[in-house]
């Protein structure tokens, strides 16, 4: 009689485990995705995305990985087992690099990731999408980095905020804007929020100023329900609020094919035509809803 009852507390327990390990909470690095109502499939493309772009940097950062030292030459069992060590454990790095889990909110993904630098992996794509002028996305729309998650609250912000500041704007002047996105969270002081930024900012270099239009630093404070997502950016502006499809239409030409699937390498042409745009910094910059750029003296 108490087999089923035993089965199932059993069932629930690994079930609500496995719940919390994929929903979203303070301590993580990863990329917020943003999609229209195709979630699985805007997952898939990210997957694929990622891991082909991190391959890519890795290869740019070791082009030559030592990945161990064979004692004999002629034992070629051991350099066998080797190899299919070395093979099953790229296997599992690849699994555990990237990871698909709740945002709390409709057509948001984000995904989790081991990999030390987000920003520049983000980096990588868009300069890749730039220089081949291809879409590399049907699904998958923006794909913001994200360095650090942390409670919504100021006093957790200005811990988590306080890193990142310390790692951009020490240095020469730069200009700033600061962006402020909030989805499912109606109890966050705007005001504050910026205010505080604005003024670790400050406290670091007086002489950084606020660009909104074309800013060389853009600092990311995305709040979804009690999560607060940060990161600092460049040309946010410049690079069509990381919107990888607004992106592309805007570096293509009227005659470039506009999207090559990066799954299939089959080309689609593109029904929409668009005008050539010879600077990306004359790009016009384009409104998305709930986001507002604050202006800080």
């Amino acid at each position: 009689m108490n087999e089923p009852q035993n089965k199932r507390k059993k069932s629930n327990y690994y079930s609500q485990k496995k719940r919390k390990e994929h929903i979203l909470e303070p301590g993580l690095k990863g990329f917020l995705c943003t999609c229209n109502f195709r979630e699985k499939e805007c997952i898939k493309e990210s997957y694929y995305l990622l891991n082909l772009f991190a391959d890519i940097l890795n290869e740019k950062i070791n082009p030559n990985p030592v990945t161990g030292v064979v004692k004999d030459s002629n034992s070629y069992d051991d350099i066998s087992d080797d190899l299919s060590r070395e093979i099953s454990s790229l296997k599992s790095e690849k699994l555990k690099r990237f990871q698909a889990i709740d945002s709390g909110a409709k057509n948001v993904i984000f995904i989790k990731t081991t990999i030390e630098r987000p920003v520049e992996l983000v980096l990588e794509i868009i300069s890749d999408i730039i220089l081949s002028k291809q879409q590399k996305t049907r699904f998958l729309y923006r794909l913001l980095p994200i360095e650090v998650t942390c409670k919504a609250n100021i006093t957790d912000i200005k811990v988590s905020m306080e890193k990142l500041i310390c790692k951009y704007f020490s240095g020469e002047p730069k200009s700033y804007a600061i962006i402020f996105n909030y989805r499912n969270n109606f109890q966050m002081n705007r005001d504050e929020i910026i205010s505080e930024i604005a003024n670790l900012i400050a406290s670091k270099n007086s002489k950084h100023v606020v660009n909104l239009k074309n800013a060389d630093l853009s600092v990311m404070v995305e709040v979804i329900r009690g999560i607060c997502m940060l990161s600092v950016v460049p040309n946010y502006m410049k690079y069509k609020k990381y919107n990888l499809i607004q992106l592309a239409d805007s570096v293509s030409t009227p005659t470039e094919e506009k999207y090559v699937s990066i799954n299939s390498g089959t080309k689609v042409e593109s029904v929409d035509t668009c005008s050539e745009i010879k600077d990306l910094s004359e790009l016009k910059d384009n409104t998305e809803a709930n986001e507002e750029c604050i202006k800080t003296d």
